[in-house]
């Protein structure tokens, strides 16, 4: 799956990729600015009809929507999500959600939940709990040999309500509040287990950003396998299912001009941009048909390093010049990561930042048929097996 940028050209020439290719899936991401005019002007309705409209005349197949937002349009965000699967379900349209930070609140300091009191509660095995569970509804409750009895919502009850919703077509399920979910974990199912069951219900899957932006001055990769999989692991900890979930990989690079050309590890200071760089994702950083070129000049005289166990490039020049980077050696590693670890895949941000000239030789688009070719040989790999 490959997030885009648009340009004119480059949306036609998408279209004609998915003619010829039936597996392409092409999602439209909106950016994340775009949440909270939606959110004030209450346009929830229009926003999915227009979706759709889109949908079925642009030949694409979902939208993604970011979920970088305050925490008090959480909820509410949740509600659209769910009538939007709704709708995009009776089309086979696909919708994602992206987040760009971990989106979960923090537990305010000394306040607890009343599911948490709940829970906590509930794993004192002094008080002799007796748990029930309604065959038709799944809904629980408890009685202790104490003589407390309790009726409450749990991840069971709550996944089995919100997939009511989408069978009826309702507006969506609201959790009244999310605070007073379980925001430790009492219960052993990870912190928000209540909103996650909801949540998994309503999205097909879940993007990640992974872009760590290094410390002001000094050089740093971008997407760090380390820091790609601290994040899936925080989430898969949290009951995250790891097949929902997908992680960025920028089909861009870092490109700086050291303080001092002796210093070239990770973590070197640096004074500026690459010179005469162009800049991409921000004032450091270079698409990387346009770093191909500038690491092909044998003038500037670079040095290559990769890291040992996680694949990863960088370079430098004898006048001074830095760049972190993915190559296809890289985003190969990473795509076997994403087999082993069961996931949904990997997004490139974005394929029109791909090498779509073939400049290295080696053909167009090269990070993304590397990640197609890793993710082909594994199924293949896997066909095989008695």
């Amino acid at each position: 799956m490959s997030k885009l940028l648009f340009n004119e050209g480059f949306f036609s020439r998408l279209l004609k990729l998915k003619e010829v290719n039936g597996d392409l899936k092409l999602i439209l991401l909106i950016r994340p600015l775009a949440t909270d005019w939606m959110l004030y002007l209450n346009k929830e309705r229009n926003i999915i009809t227009n979706g759709v409209k889109w949908l079925n005349e642009s030949g694409f197949d979902g939208l993604a929507f970011p979920l970088y937002i305050k925490p008090s349009h959480r909820d509410k965000l949740a509600d659209f999500l769910c009538e939007m699967k709704s709708e995009f379900d009776k089309y086979g349209y696909m919708l994602t959600s992206l987040i760009i930070d971990h989106s979960f609140p923090e537990p305010a300091p000394g306040k607890e939940s009343t599911i948490s009191k709940l829970a906590r509660k509930m794993r004192d095995s002094s008080l002799g709990w007796t748990v029930r569970r309604d065959n038709a509804t799944q809904e629980p409750y408890a009685f202790s040999t104490t003589g407390l009895w309790s009726s409450y919502e749990d991840t069971t009850s709550m996944a089995f309500k919100a997939r009511y919703v989408l069978e009826k077509d309702l507006h969506g399920l609201d959790i009244v509040v999310i605070d007073v979910d379980d925001d430790e974990g009492v219960g052993g199912e990870g912190r928000f287990p209540l909103t996650r069951a909801v949540y998994n219900t309503c999205c097909d899957h879940v993007s990640l950003i992974t872009e760590e932006r290094g410390r002001y001055s000094e050089t740093y990769r971008l997407a760090p396998l380390s820091f790609i999989k601290s994040n899936v692991d925080w989430f898969i900890e949290r009951e995250l299912p790891a097949e929902k979930i997908t992680f960025t990989v920028p089909a861009f690079g870092v490109y700086v001009t050291l303080e001092n050309h002796n210093e070239t590890e990770l973590g070197a200071k640096y004074s500026g941009p690459g010179l005469e760089y162009k800049e991409f994702s921000g004032w450091n950083t270079i698409r990387y048909k346009e770093l191909l070129r500038t690491l092909n000049d044998s003038s500037l005289g670079w040095t290559f390093r990769r890291d040992k166990e996680t694949k990863e490039p960088y370079a430098f020049s004898t006048t001074g010049l830095w760049t972190s980077y993915e190559d296809a050696t890289s985003i190969s590693f990473k795509a076997r990561y994403v087999m082993e670890k069961g996931l949904h895949g990997m997004d490139i941000v974005a394929v029109d930042v791909d090498d779509d000239e073939g400049v290295e030789g080696e053909g167009r688009f090269p990070l993304t048929r590397a990640i197609y070719n890793t993710f082909n040989r594994g199924n293949q790999s896997l066909d095989a097996k008695p």
